[in-house]
């Protein structure tokens, strides 16, 4: 009976839960409510804590700090620049939707339609909620294991992120500083609802057009272009 009774309790969440953790979990609810969207309504055992924000907060944290351990005790011999550069491409947003998709967080996030507007960052969001879950659940030494085996080792090549760019238009900020070059974005009036055309020109000379969805992203693609075209000349 108490065996029956302990398989009728595990519900079809809290199994794939476990598998996507590798970890039993002790307070379920801490990990409903990682995988809570905002979108989602105030009720029921949620109206006092109804979404993963202040999860998310926490696990933004505890991932800091976990990829800065892991940074560096990797490269003993690599200065605070590189090691904060490559922290930031390891929790970089792209990279953590990446993975939550790798792991299985869409098939168990609670979101309302209309919350998925911003689909961009709502995967990784969860992924930070679920590290705050679980260091609040098993503690600090359990989520360290769990982020490094499920999160670092099989989704994230320390070499392969060491040659990844993660802002093209810092890059190229950067290179014009050294080079003493004159960087210009200049926006366009745009054929297109909701899309931004510019400009990229470098000491007054034009050298890429790019546009997109908002100014950064138009910035980033012109940025992305007009580097790649200065890198074969002269290796920013």
């Amino acid at each position: 009976m108490a065996l029956r009774g302990l398989l009728k309790a595990q519900s079809p969440f809290s199994k794939k839960l476990k598998l996507m953790l590798g970890l039993k979990p002790k307070n379920e609810f801490l990990y409903e409510l990682a995988l809570r969207h905002s979108s989602m309504p105030h009720t029921g055992k949620f109206a006092d804590d109804p979404n993963n924000q202040r999860l998310e907060f926490l696990g933004d944290a505890i991932l800091g700090s976990i990829c800065a351990d892991v940074l560096y005790r990797a490269f003993p011999r690599s200065n605070e620049g590189f090691l904060s550069s490559m922290r930031a491409k390891m929790v970089n947003r792209n990279t953590l939707n990446a993975i939550a998709v790798k792991i299985g967080i869409p098939d168990l996030l609670m979101a309302q339609k209309s919350g998925f507007h911003h689909a961009g960052s709502i995967y990784g969001d969860a992924l930070e909620a679920i590290i705050g879950a679980v260091y609040l659940d098993r503690g600090y030494k359990v989520c360290y294991t769990f982020v490094k085996k499920k999160i670092i080792n099989p989704h994230i090549d320390l070499d392969q992120l060491n040659e990844k760019v993660i802002s093209y238009k810092s890059k190229l900020l950067e290179w014009a500083q050294k080079n003493r070059k004159v960087i210009d974005f200049k926006f366009l009036p745009s054929k297109k609802k909701n899309t931004y055309e510019v400009v990229l020109s470098i000491d007054g000379k034009q050298m890429a057009r790019a546009s997109g969805r908002s100014k950064k992203s138009a910035e980033e693609q012109a940025a992305k272009t007009a580097y790649g075209s200065k890198k074969l000349k002269t290796n920013p």
